[in-house]
């Protein structure tokens, strides 16, 4: 066993004051040490080491290999350094403790590597202040590795700290990984990096340019982030099983990526200041499902929210992801693909929202004969101007003349007040619904819905305010569509049902009803423009001011209905037998 210590007095000075019969040979740890070297060097069981070193420019070097190891090192002043080297190589080895506390700019190194079975109980602390930095490495070799904890403590300015904890063995025993990383000051980073089995890790940084990135591969993983400054910054890798990220950024400039892949992922991620921007990749393999939280407060924020759910049997995971918006030129997007049933995505965008663009893509099963889908997608836009909301569900490819397979039963919302609204809804498949509400001037809304063969679909547009404009297209059997356009304006609505012309087969059992009160009113239906249809009913009311209604209706025992009151105009084409039709011309009724 090796045990050289130099501590007290400059290696300089040692050299100068060693005997004429002997050389002081300088350890290689001490090289170019300015103020106190201490170099221990410890072979055994139950070891201590304890170094207390007072100025600038000191350095320790303590290793030690066994068990139940101790190893404690204080520095004051400047530009001070410590490296720890604990190895435990004996079977059922434990208690590897490493103490830092430097005070000033100092840089600390601790390495524990446990290369035996059933090593436990590595635990690293390390307290900065100053500009320091701070590197820790944990690792067990061997099966049924337990309790690793690494802590770094930094205040100060220019921080840095880097956590490695590895668990390579294998057993069923192995514990928790734990890594806890503080820094308040200026200049921040933080790098944890965690590989197998429990593992925690919690980065909580105070200060002004934060960077903080936490990678764990293995089993049960949570990571907590914490940024309260300004330009921060935090990217989350985990790979594994039961995986959850909770990153808050509270200040200016914050950038957060959570990239989750295994089973049971859920990242929430708060956001307050200007420029923030959000993007979460969730993919799970174990198809149990997944959850992504976004809320985002201030200007210029961004969100995209990514989920696959790869299970191709009946018990595909349920995807939710919810993104909340409040402030000025919000962007938010949300896609849950491959085979994900069931799935919830809701969008708000909120009354400071201006310029605002929300977008929600699910393509569910694309297999023939696949069970409901059952997605859900809702996006809420409260108030502001110039916002679009996006929404498509299914295999949108038969909207064209193809044929979709699945993506059936799913339902979307849009909802949008303020001015300079648009809105746009694509669903394929059978039994979609939509429902889109605007509120304001210069409202404009789309839906296209259905498929060949297809049946079941319920379109709804509900405006409220000035420069309505609705377009319903509809290509099934037995849909809905419902425009209704109140508080006068320019108000147009048109309705397409079994719109997919030249294929030989018509939608029958449709209907269309539009309703619209005061100003620049006109409606247009066609029901079965190319393909001989049946059972459809058409029923238009316009109350108040310019009025002109066309209904077009291809096939047989088709229904039309039209009433019009104040500038009137109606044109009303059947082709067929057993159609009838109804029209009523005049001044508004009294109420």
């Amino acid at each position: 066993m090796k045990k050289t210590i130099f501590a007290g007095v400059s290696i300089l000075a040692m050299a100068a004051a060693a005997p004429v019969f002997g050389q002081a040979v300088t350890p290689a740890e001490c090289v170019g040490a300015v103020g106190n070297c201490s170099v221990l060097d410890q072979d055994g069981d139950t070891l201590n080491a304890d170094v207390d070193q007072t100025g600038a420019g000191n350095v320790s070097d303590i290793e030690q290999d066994g068990s139940t190891l101790a190893a404690i090192v204080d520095q004051g002043a400047d530009d001070n350094i410590s490296n720890i080297t604990q190895d435990a190589s004996g079977v059922g080895a434990n208690g590897f403790t490493a103490t830092v506390t430097q005070t000033g700019g100092a840089d600390s190194i601790v390495n524990q590597t446990g290369a035996g079975a059933n090593n436990t109980g590595l635990t690293a602390v390390v307290n900065q202040a100053g500009a320091s930095a701070s590197d820790i490495a944990q690792t067990a070799n061997n099966d049924d590795a337990d309790n690793f904890l690494a802590t770094v403590n930094q205040t100060g300015d220019d921080h840095s700290s880097i956590i490695t904890q590895s668990d390579f063995g294998g057993g069923t025993n192995d514990g928790n990984i734990t890594a806890t990383v503080t820094q308040t000051g200026s200049g921040n980073s933080s790098d944890v990096t965690q590989l197998n089995r429990q593992q925690n890790a919690a980065v909580l940084q105070s200060g002004d340019d934060a960077i903080s990135i936490v990678s764990q591969i293995g089993r049960q993983q949570v990571a907590n982030v914490t940024q309260s400054g300004n330009t921060n910054s935090s990217d989350v890798e985990q790979e594994g099983r039961q995986q959850t990220a909770n990153v808050t950024q509270t200040g200016d400039d914050g950038i957060s990526t959570v990239f989750q892949e295994g089973r049971r992922n859920l990242a929430t991620l708060n956001q307050s200041g200007t420029g923030n921007n959000s993007d979460i990749s969730q993919d799970d393999s174990g198809a149990i499902g997944q959850t992504a939280t976004v809320t985002q407060t201030g200007t210029s924020n961004t969100s995209a929210v990514f989920q696959d759910g790869r299970n191709a049997g009946p018990n595909d995971g349920n995807n939710f992801a919810t993104v909340t918006q409040d402030g000025a030129n919000g962007f938010a997007t949300v896609e849950q693909i491959d085979q994900a049933r069931a799935d919830n995505a809701t969008i708000t965008q909120g009354a400071a929202t201006d310029g605002a663009d929300a977008a929600i893509v699910q393509t569910g099963d694309v297999v023939d004969g696949a069970p409901d889908t059952l997605n859900v997608a809702t996006i809420t836009q409260t108030s502001g101007t110039n916002s679009f909301s996006g929404i498509i569900q299914g295999d949108t490819t038969a909207l064209g003349g193809g044929v979709v397979t699945g993506a059936s039963n799913a339902s979307a919302t849009s909802e949008q007040a303020g001015d300079n609204l648009s809105s746009l809804i694509l669903q394929g498949g059978d039994a979609q619904v939509a429902f889109v509400t605007q509120i304001g001037a210069g409202g404009e809304a789309i839906v296209a819905q259905g498929d060949f063969g297809g049946n079941g679909g319920d379109a709804d547009i509900d405006q409220s305010g000035t420069n309505g404009t609705a377009v319903i297209f509809q290509n099934s059997d037995d849909s809905v569509a419902a425009v209704i356009q109140g508080g006068g304006d320019g108000n147009v609505s048109f309705i397409d049902q079994g719109f997919a012309g030249s294929a030989g087969i018509g939608a029958d059992g449709n209907m269309a009803l539009v309703d619209q009160d005061g100003s620049d009113n006109e409606s247009s239906i066609t029901q079965n423009v190319a393909d001989i249809g049946g059972l459809n009913v058409a029923d238009v009311l316009q109350d108040g001011d310019g009025n002109i209604s066309v209904i077009e209706q291809e096939g047989s025992t088709n229904s039309a209905t039209v009433m019009q009151f104040d500038g009137s105009s109606s044109d009303v084409f059947q082709d067929g037998t057993g159609n009838t039709t109804t029209v009523t011309q005049g001044t508004a009724p009294a109420i």
